[in-house]
Order: C-alpha cells, then sequence, then structure tokens
C-alpha cells in the first residue's frame, strides 16, 4: 500500500478517533509494508500521527522486529521537544520493546 493511501486512511474526523488505523494493522504482510506506514509519522497532521503510532503499537505487539530499523529514528524523536504528546506517549511504549 502506498504512503498516500495510509495518510488516506488515518486522516480526517475527530481527534479522539482512532479512524482505520485497525484496518491499516491488518494491511501490514511486509517490512517494507511497515515502512512505508512509519514514514507517515512525520506527517504534518496530528492525527495522522497519533493514527500512524496507533497503528504501529497494535503491529508491533506482534512483530516487534519490524520497528528494528527504525529504533534510532525513534530515540531521536522522542528527543523533540516539540513533538507532539501522542506520539511521545506511543514512543515510549515503543523504546520497551
Amino acid at each position: 500500500m502506498a504512503k498516500a493511501k495510509f495518510e488516506e486512511l488515518v486522516a480526517g474526523g475527530d481527534l479522539r478517533s482512532i479512524g482505520k488505523s485497525n484496518f491499516i494493522v491488518g494491511s501490514i504482510h511486509h517490512q517494507k509494508d511497515f515502512d512505508i506506514l512509519y514514514k507517515c509519522l512525520s506527517h504534518p497532521d496530528r492525527k495522522v500521527v497519533m493514527r500512524t503510532a496507533d497503528a504501529i503499537e497494535k503491529i508491533t505487539t506482534v512483530h516487534p522486529f519490524y520497528l528494528a530499523k527504525h529504533k534510532s529514528a525513534i530515540l531521536r524523536l522522542c528527543a523533540k521537544s516539540e513533538v507532539n504528546k501522542e506520539l511521545k506517549c506511543q514512543s515510549k511504549r515503543a523504546k520497551r520493546k
């Protein structure tokens, strides 16, 4: 699935909603798919970032190895003070894996 399709699935609606992140979880079958989804964490829309982080958390509960190549990027992201609070919460969980 293309990055634009992932972004479309998690965009819009209320910030408290998970959007279609559960659908995305079922759409990730390979590292390549996960890597495309991971790029959505840098999206300027806070809702897209939050829902992407939610999907990533669910995916890596079952497939933690998908996150391995992104660990240093996640740690750098956590160090940024301007990162939104939803992403910080999700990234703290990811660091434990």
